[in-house]
């Protein structure tokens, strides 16, 4: 959110070469956290649930969880991450509509996968995924057509 920040403050001084750079830095951070974060949790996700005393079928579900929940961390950290950026360039409407879409489809899909398709709790950590993935899509969506996606 850092990113965002500066970007804003860039722009408002027309330096909008510096505000692009904030802006791929920012984007950069949230790719390699994504990665980072992706793998230590995917690999140390039963440890850590050992550490918080997790034992028998809490261990399993949650091992279960986990594992899936991280293979979509990178969309949750690059889709919440864009969010103040469409702010910032006075889309907030749109930052509140990627938002509610991601949460619409996330609570739609938990019915679907959980209930209806009876997939338990990975159809609950799919269907967050499935969500998260919404959010980013739309918020990309957004910044691409408003030229304001860059890696440079």
């Amino acid at each position: 959110m850092g990113g965002a920040i500066y970007y804003s403050i860039n722009k408002a001084e027309k330096k909008e070469t510096q505000a692009r750079e904030f802006t791929a830095g920012a984007l950069w951070v949230l790719i390699i956290s994504s990665a980072v974060l992706t793998f230590l949790i995917f690999f140390l996700n039963s440890p850590i649930l050992k550490l918080l005393g997790a034992k028998g079928d809490l261990l399993y579900l949650g091992e279960e969880y986990i594992a899936i929940i991280a293979l979509g961390a990178g969309l949750q950290i690059i889709g919440t991450g864009l969010i103040p950026f469409i702010r910032n360039h006075g889309g907030s409407f749109y930052a509140m509509v990627s938002m509610i879409a991601g949460f619409v489809s996330n609570m739609i899909l938990d019915y679907l996968f959980v209930w209806v398709l009876d997939q338990g709790v990975a159809g609950a950590a799919w269907a967050t995924i499935i969500g998260q993935g919404i959010t980013m899509l739309i918020a990309l969506i957004y910044l691409l057509r408003n030229k304001q996606f860059t890696y440079k």
